[in-house]
This record gives C-alpha cells, structure tokens and sequence, in this order.
C-alpha cells in the first residue's frame, strides 16, 4: 500500500509543480477571507482522487475541494491537495500535498509531499516514519532553555482567541512561537524536532491526517476524538509527546 501512496503523491507534486512559481497560470478563487483555491488544487485532488479510487475502490475519500465518496471497507483516505495555498500563490515554498488514510477511527498511514523542498515523508501503522528514505529519530524531551511550539489559527478565527494562544504560549508556558500557515508542516516541524508540539485553534480533517498518522508512529498524542467529532468540522488541536501535551493542557483548560 505505502509504495502505491507514494506513487500518487509523487506524482501529484509533479502537476503541482508545473504551476508553483507561474501566478500567470493560476486561476486564483476565494473561499471566505485569505482562504484561497487554485486551479492547481483542484488538478491535483482530482487525480489523487482518480488513482486512489483504482487502487482502493472500496476505500471511502474525503478530500478538500469537494470529494466526499462513502467508504465500503472501512477505510478513507483523507487528502488536502495543497496544504498552505496561500503559501502556494504567494511563491512560498511552506506548502504540502497531504494523503492520510483514516482507518480504525484513527490515522493510520501518512503520506507527505513538499516537493518544492524536495522531500517525501511517510509514516503510519507498520510504516517507519522516513523523510526521502531516513529514519526520523524518536520525539526528545523538552529542553526548557529552547522551548517552542508551532501555532496555528486562521484567519476567520476571533483575535482575542488569537492573542490568547500567543500569550498562553510565550508567557504561560515559556515557549517561542512559529506559525507557518500550514498545518500539516507545522506539524511536521513537530516530528523532525523543530519545535516541541503544535497548538492550533481549529484544523480540518485533511490539513492534517497524514502528518498525525506520522507523529502517533513516532509517540506523539494528540487530542482529537475524531469518532466523536467527524471528519467534516473544523477541530482544536494539540499534538506533541506526552511532556508537551502536559503543558499544552493548561491553554485548554484556561479556555473554559
């Protein structure tokens, strides 16, 4: 299975490539403010959509821009096309194509692809966690004297929620700050030991799926009930090793 996902997001970074770095060739809609889609995004959730539909005709899809096919085994693959498109329209090179399968009411494998930085990353159910074929070492413990966490909101979202978050984590929890405006790399830095975990105020399904299949096989914890939840609503998230998601608990709590 992991070869033939592979394959896909290969090849989906291929057509998404032919317009990153053209803004000529893009047709650039908007969804609400600063939520954009492309032409690009929707070239490339259709052939995802296409090749996992003949390899897994069973398997339920749930995708960003409108594929929502029901599942018969039991499985659905959940993909994000272009993961940060605003990154994408911008020319910055923050942005992923996400293939994540749910399966067991869990992520079950993670397929990840940035192919502007060159960089393929798996990981999953019986699936090391790699990044172009190295092992991703083991979650370290928190170093207090550089602590951080990645953060994530977006831009519908209230500012006093916003400032709150920012202040939870650099006075409360004694953490620097990184936002990259795309969940699934902010997560990401989380499994390559960039920061210590992500706090993000509302996620879709498919912003990130692959990456948490990714970071539960390396340890990690996350906070979303996704069988009591759905796979169609905007969710809180924490994710981390058990030490983060310790610390990260007290933004949750203040909240109430």
């Amino acid at each position: 299975m992991i070869e033939i996902v592979k394959a896909i997001a290969i090849e989906a970074g291929e057509v998404a490539m032919g317009y990153f770095g053209h803004p000529g060739s893009l047709v650039v809609e908007s969804k609400g403010h600063l939520d954009l889609v492309t032409r690009a995004d929707r070239d490339v959730e259709n052939l995802i959509v296409s090749r996992l539909r003949s390899a897994f005709p069973d398997d339920g899809i749930l995708g960003e821009e409108g594929t929502a096919a029901p599942t018969r085994s039991g499985r659905t693959w959940v993909i994000d096309p272009i993961d940060g498109t605003l990154n994408f329209v911008r020319g910055s090179e923050q942005w992923s194509i996400s293939i994540g399968l749910f399966d067991g009411h869990r992520p079950a494998l993670g397929v990840l692809n940035l192919p502007a930085q060159r960089k393929l990353v798996v990981g999953g159910n019986d699936v090391a966690p790699a990044v172009n074929g190295t092992p991703i070492p083991a979650l370290r413990p928190i170093d207090p004297e550089r602590a951080a966490a990645a953060i994530g909101f977006g831009p519908s979202g209230a500012n006093v929620d916003r400032a709150g978050l920012v202040s939870f984590v650099m006075d409360q929890a004694g953490m620097v700050c990184r936002n990259s405006g795309c969940g699934s790399l902010s997560l990401l830095s989380v499994a390559l030991g960039h920061v210590d975990g992500y706090i993000s105020l509302g996620e879709s399904s498919w912003d990130v799926m692959a990456a948490l299949a990714i970071l539960h096989a390396l340890g990690a914890t996350s906070t979303v009930d996704w069988l009591a939840t759905g796979l169609e609503v905007k969710v809180p998230l924490i994710c981390g090793n058990p030490e983060f998601i310790e610390v990260a608990s007290r933004f949750r709590a203040s909240e109430r």
